[in-house]
């Protein structure tokens, strides 16, 4: 059995990024960047007002006040976007709109607020420092400046950052297709009404939307019944797909029949690992696609696609670190352990003033989903520990991260 270090490093030797496709900017969103952005031109392009106001040469005007305003003769209005065929001289102003360019001989910007127009020209009542208010070309970033680094996460900011720099597309790794399977004769709809001895199907749902948050696309979403009929037939609907998961099946059950169809379409590379929640896990391949087999269990399902199928996806979608940051947290409880797995318990997770703080959320069963729903975090409690006290520090996994 291996270990879970050994398992997910297995996993991610094996995955390179997905090829790159070049999308618009918008679309871009959510994606990882598979190239380096720089700028064309500097950022600003121009020396440009930071305010509404009047251009002005700095001198004339930083020893004004209301006691004794600075008088200076009105010049042409410089619209943003529109050309500037003004020049100030000194006892003269421009007036200026936010983002206009400087006209020539101004150095400074003073705002509406502190003048006050009298007749044909203004009054200045407040000193101004020279060059205040004034943006510089290139303040943001000079020509040629690498911007947003191959490998980013794509946020809001990113996609602004590419228009400002004058990309209209960017390359971008493309989503992996997932299918996913869930399977058990036991498994209804939500909606439907139970028959005995059936429950709803939580899992294809649960690991559908883990997917979408890892960034990739759910592609297929099918049940299969416990026969071999209808998980080859589940599986051959997910054909085009880069990754299957499937959910139930993978253990040595009289109905476990997920590894026996990988191994007569691809081949499995390893079975269980050594931790707690989630022994039962396949890796392999089903022709071209990689093949995660998840526990049956709500929990254990959750936690090993949080465990191995998330840096994967990650890892397809080229991002730079596919691995959630592990951090140390100080318990506030005893937790019990039994030796030989590593523990992935279900934990919240506060912050105080100079330490995070770590309490598993209670009762740990494979089934009880609701442990995920109150968890921030996975805390990680190794094989060889018989347990740890109140006050130890540990390492943890926030979810969020």
């Amino acid at each position: 059995m291996l270990s879970y270090d050994d398992a997910i490093a297995r996993i991610l030797a094996q995955i390179s990024p997905s090829t790159p496709v070049s999308v618009p900017i918008l679309q871009s969103l959510g994606h990882t960047l598979a190239e380096d952005i720089h700028t064309q031109s500097p950022l600003p392009p121009f020396d440009n007002s930071a305010m509404d106001g009047y251009a002005v040469v700095g001198a004339d005007a930083g020893n004004a006040s209301v006691e004794t305003p600075v008088a200076l003769a009105l010049l042409d209005t410089i619209a943003a976007g529109g050309d500037v065929a003004v020049r100030v001289t000194p006892g003269h102003a421009a007036p200026i709109m936010t983002g206009a360019p400087m006209p020539a001989g101004a150095d400074t910007v003073v705002p509406v607020e502190d003048t006050k127009r009298v007749g044909d020209g203004v009054w200045v009542l407040e000193g101004a420092a020279p060059g205040q208010f004034v943006r510089k070309a290139g303040e943001d970033a000079p020509a040629g400046t690498l911007v947003v680094e191959k490998g980013s996460a794509i946020r809001a900011a990113e996609v602004g950052m590419f228009a400002a720099a004058g990309r209209a597309a960017a390359l971008v790794y493309r989503r992996p297709r997932v299918g996913v399977i869930s399977t058990g004769d036991e498994l209804a709809e939500p909606g439907a009404v139970l028959g005995a001895a059936q429950i709803y199907n939580s899992n294809s749902y649960a690991v559908a939307a883990q997917v979408l948050e890892a960034g990739a696309e759910v592609a297929v979403r099918v049940h299969a019944r416990d026969t071999f009929s209808d998980l080859r037939a589940a599986f051959d609907a997910c054909a085009d797909c880069d990754v299957i998961l499937t959910t139930g099946g993978v253990s040595v059950g009289e109905f476990d029949f997920v590894k026996a169809v990988v191994e007569e379409r691809g081949s499995v590379e390893f079975w269980r690992v050594a931790i707690r929640p989630g022994k039962p896990f396949v890796f392999g391949r089903c022709g071209q696609a990689l093949l995660f087999g998840l526990p049956g269990n709500p929990v254990s399902a959750m936690v090993t696609f949080e465990l191995f199928v998330r840096p994967a996806l990650r890892q397809l979608l080229g991002a730079a670190n596919p691995m959630r940051k592990i951090e140390t947290a100080v318990l506030t409880e005893d937790v019990a352990h039994e030796t030989g797995r590593r523990d992935f318990q279900r934990a919240v997770v506060t912050e105080s003033v100079d330490e995070l703080r770590v309490r598993a959320t209670g009762r740990q069963g494979s089934g009880m989903l609701r442990s995920m729903v109150l968890a921030n975090a996975l805390m990680i409690v190794p094989e060889e520990v018989a347990g740890v006290q109140s006050g130890d520090t540990i390492s943890v996994i926030r979810l969020s991260s």
